[in-house]
């Protein structure tokens, strides 16, 4: 009886471990080393057209990576598209990420941080940025609205934020806390985003600043 109970759970884990027809790979198609140094990964996420690679880390950094440079030809292309990487720092862990949808039929060049100390960073992900600040900050920000789920800094929770993800019809985020809210926040004034130009008229950057609204707080 205990062979036959053994053998159910060798079994069973098998079937756990094996995908659905039987075959699965024996090598990953890529393998990025120490995306964040010394540091551990925490989370991970694809745009949406497989072009981008997002990581979180215990660094307190968010990575945005070309992962498929590191199919190229040659023993150090893992290397190199881990070097090339872009490192924006989020100022605590990251522990969840998500990457923007589409905003009337076109892409949508932001991912949101999901962060340890209850914020949530909203990030420029394009490789063709020119300015200087990838974080984008809430273009005003008065007292009333720190206490309605925005500072300064941007959207922001009681306690570490659990998960992020973006509606697929709007510029809309959802973010869920620790703290046992959750909250839905529009981004607007995204034509400073989708510019091309670094900088307007003025001279002022473009790219630095979106509005945001705390639509619904649960």
């Amino acid at each position: 009886a205990k062979g036959s109970f053994i053998d159910t759970m060798d079994d069973e884990i098998d079937d756990f471990v094996t995908s659905g027809n039987g075959l699965y790979p024996d090598d990953p198609a890529v393998t990025l080393p120490q995306i964040h140094g010394h540091s551990n990964p925490l989370c991970c996420v694809l745009h949406p057209d497989d072009s981008t690679l997002a990581t979180g880390g215990a660094d307190s950094c968010l990575n945005l990576c070309r992962w498929g440079s590191a199919l190229a030809p040659g023993d150090e292309s893992s290397v190199k598209a881990v070097n090339d990487a872009i490192n924006i720092s989020c100022g605590a862990p990251v522990i969840c990420a998500s990457f923007a949808q589409v905003n009337q039929g076109r892409g949508l060049p932001i991912v949101a941080a999901g962060c340890m100390d209850g914020s949530v960073r909203l990030v420029h992900c394009g490789f063709d940025f020119c300015g200087s600040e990838r974080i984008l900050k809430p273009e005003s920000v008065g007292s009333e609205r720190v206490v309605n789920g925005i500072n300064e800094r941007g959207i922001r929770h009681g306690k570490y934020v659990k998960n992020v993800v973006w509606s697929p019809n709007a510029p809309i985020v959802a973010t869920a806390s620790a703290d046992g809210t959750v909250q839905l926040t529009k981004v607007g004034n995204l034509d400073c985003v989708m510019s091309d130009d670094d900088d307007d008229d003025d001279g002022n950057n473009n790219h630095g600043t979106v509005s945001m609204e705390v639509i619904q707080s649960m």
